[in-house]
Order: structure tokens, then C-alpha cells, then sequence
């Protein structure tokens, strides 16, 4: 079946001595991977087009009996930006990159999906930016893609003042956000009202919220912990690393 969609690219790796495997995220078609026979050569048709994160119309043969398709062609419709972001947040846009290839499964499409990464890509190519909030906000509505949406809840019906600096436990089986650490939960973590806070903020799509570097540090430990516990294997931020937290 000949294929036309529009994509993100998510990752490539050099292949054999001329080609490209391509990992994108389809609009239609959900996660791909392709082959781009050439795509290292000097004069190579592709061009520049498969550099990461840029948007793409991809054309390609998808077989149903293979995990690997044949790339024929693809026409860039927004470049890569990543370069023209301050170090941090291009370590974050990366990370976004990362956790839709480690987390999507193949040939699972989610539009509003996608067209929420396209507008996180259109605000950073406008403004240069790639901010905490927007990273965090492309996690949560990630979560959402993958069937494990994180809704915050708390155990009972009191009222909870979020300018309080006290710990609080979240069970992140369930979102539930407990004020006793005796309650029994499947998987708890310890946080402070003001964390959690945050997160509310931005899954109502806040994503010019304020967050500094242990708050984002925290936030990447619950995502982690998170995505582990339902996705039933270990899960992490690798480039996460190479910010100097």
C-alpha cells in the first residue's frame, strides 16, 4: 500500500553505509519506522528533511506483514529547531522526542495527539523555546495517548490549601493524592503540595508556568516512576542526563 502523511521525526540512526532507519510519529498511522535507502549520500534526495523533530510529508510502501518500511520519498513542511534552542531546552525537546519512541507502540495513531506536539513545535519555532512547562505538557497528554491518563485526585473531599509547603503522597496506580502516609497504596510517592501543584497547572494547559530546576527534577522522577509502573518495564529519560541537575 503506497503511503502519503504528514509526520514528526522522532529519531535516525545510521544504516549500513548509506541508508537511514527513521523513526516518526505519523498523524495517520501512529509510530513508523522506515528505511531511507541513501539518505547519507552526498546528494541524497532526502536532503535535510530528516533531521529530528522536523515535520515531514512522508512517502512510503507499508507492507502488513513487515515492521520495517521502505522510504521514497519526504517533503519537508517545517524544519528542525532544535538548534536554535538555549541548551535546556533542547535537552527537553529531545526528551519529548525520546519518550513518544520509547512509549507509542507501532501503528497506534492518536491525531489530537499529534496535533498537540505540532503545536508545541509551532510555538518553538516561533519563539525559540522549548520550556519546562511545555515538556511536561507533552508528557501529560502522552500519558493520555497511551491509555494511562494522569488525573490527580485526592483521597477525600477536603479542601486543600496548594500554597502549603507540606509533603503530601501520591499513588501513581491511581493518582490518588493521600495527606496519611498509613494509607495503603500500590506505588507511592512523597511530594510537596506546591509539585503537584504544578502538574494540575499545566495539564489544564498552562504551559508558561514558572519551574525551577528541583521542581522539574521532581517531575521527571514522578514521569519515570509513572510511566515505569504502567507500562510494566523501566522507563527513563536518558538525555535527562546531560542536564546538570
Amino acid at each position: 500500500m503506497n503511503v502519503s502523511t504528514n509526520a514528526i521525526i522522532l529519531r535516525t540512526i545510521n544504516y549500513l553505509e548509506s541508508s537511514k532507519i527513521i523513526y516518526a510519529y505519523s498523524k495517520e498511522y501512529g509510530k513508523q519506522t522506515l528505511v531511507a535507502k541513501g539518505a547519507l549520500r552526498a546528494k541524497s534526495k532526502f536532503g535535510s528533511s530528516l533531521e529530528l523533530c522536523s515535520e515531514v510529508e512522508l512517502k512510503y510502501y507499508k507492507k502488513s506483514n513487515r515492521e520495517m518500511h521502505n522510504l521514497t520519498n519526504a517533503e519537508l513542511i517545517r524544519k528542525s529547531f532544535i538548534d536554535k534552542l538555549p541548551f535546556v531546552d533542547k535537552i527537553l525537546c529531545l526528551m519529548m522526542s525520546e519518550s513518544i519512541f520509547k512509549l507509542e507502540k507501532d501503528d497506534n495513531p492518536d491525531e489530537l495527539f499529534y496535533l498537540t506536539v505540532e503545536r508545541l513545535i509551532d510555538i518553538s519555532c516561533s519563539e525559540n523555546i522549548f520550556n519546562p512547562s511545555m515538556f511536561i505538557y507533552s508528557q501529560i497528554e502522552l500519558a493520555s495517548s497511551i491509555g494511562h491518563a494522569i488525573h490527580l485526585k485526592w483521597d477525600n473531599s477536603s479542601i486543600i490549601d496548594y500554597s502549603d509547603d507540606n509533603e503530601v503522597f501520591l499513588d501513581i496506580s491511581n493518582c490518588k493524592i493521600y495527606l496519611d502516609n498509613y494509607i495503603r497504596a500500590e506505588r507511592r510517592l512523597k511530594f510537596k503540595i506546591e509539585e503537584l501543584k504544578i502538574i494540575k497547572d499545566i495539564a489544564s494547559g498552562n504551559i508558561e508556568a514558572e519551574i525551577n530546576i528541583n521542581n522539574l527534577k521532581r517531575i521527571v522522577y514522578f514521569l519515570e516512576n509513572y510511566f515505569s509502573f504502567h507500562n510494566e518495564s523501566r522507563f527513563s529519560y536518558n538525555s535527562f542526563s546531560l542536564i546538570n541537575v
